[in-house]
């Protein structure tokens, strides 16, 4: 994949997620979903194999970071690879994220995309639960 085949495939996406600007979509590629924010990056000159998929899990206070992380750990040991993608902190902006690797995205058109990132929004939500409910 290059950079035009990923805009057209975001552009592909934006419609099939039925957004207001799926042009604005295929530039800029940040979008939410059901109260979750997605972010997909791009870079023929990093990986032409594969898409980064960035899902915002939620911002807790600084306060709560060690909770956050056990949680965010636990949650990586549980899942292992029964689940897509990996959960991190983002230590910038004291997030938690659900980091998903699309690969081979060649292979996929907006539909199959949109489906996927319907079911990582999902996981991201679950996740949301269960690293904000037991904070400090």
């Amino acid at each position: 994949m290059d950079d035009e085949g990923f805009r057209n495939l975001c552009r592909e996406t934006g419609i099939a997620l039925q957004v207001d600007d799926a042009e604005g979509f295929a530039q800029h590629t940040a979008i939410r979903i059901d109260d979750v924010d997605v972010a997909l990056h791009f870079s023929e000159e990093l990986t032409r194999d594969r898409i980064f998929c960035y899902l915002d899990i939620g911002r807790f206070d600084k306060q709560c970071v060690d909770a956050a992380m056990r949680n965010l750990l636990a949650l990586n040991l549980s899942t292992g690879d029964a689940t897509p993608g990996s959960y991190a902190y983002d230590p910038l902006h004291n997030n938690a994220l659900l980091v998903v690797h699309v690969d081979d995205p060649h292979r996929l058109d907006g539909q199959s995309l949109a489906e996927a990132l319907y079911a990582y929004v999902a996981q991201a939500k679950a996740a949301r639960e269960a690293v904000f409910s037991f904070l400090c």
